[in-house]
């Protein structure tokens, strides 16, 4: 399944010293969790424990799910294209600072494969 949206909030965030990592691609913010509007892409690692795999979370328009792996990425200046393990692609429009897209683009490359293209 192809999901395709603009986001207005693209986000990296670390915690505990780098432990926790967060990538967030959002087409907004919603006001109320069990009422979302707007589609998102979320993904994050835990390295705390032994055993990290880069989940995935999102809403695709319809449903929210998660729990799925990422497997692969490319991330341009004004585009990102995520594949998860379960077949879903989500094509990302965006404006972002450099920085912060090569802080994202660094951290997939260490989780999963860049897309040939």
């Amino acid at each position: 399944m192809n999901i395709e949206f603009e986001a207005t909030i693209v986000d990296y965030g670390e915690a505990i010293g780098g432990d926790i990592i967060q990538v967030l691609f959002a087409e907004g913010e919603d006001e109320d969790p069990f009422n979302l509007t707007h589609r998102y892409l979320c993904f994050s690692s835990n390295y705390e424990f032994d055993f990290c795999i880069l989940q995935a979370e999102w809403f695709d328009g319809n449903e929210v799910d998660g729990g799925v792996s990422v497997v692969s990425y490319k991330i341009g200046q004004n585009k990102a294209t995520i594949q998860l393990k379960n077949g879903y692609v989500f094509n990302i429009h965006y404006k972002q600072t450099a920085s912060v897209l090569a802080q994202i683009r660094s951290y997939l490359a260490r989780e999963c494969s860049e897309i040939d293209t």
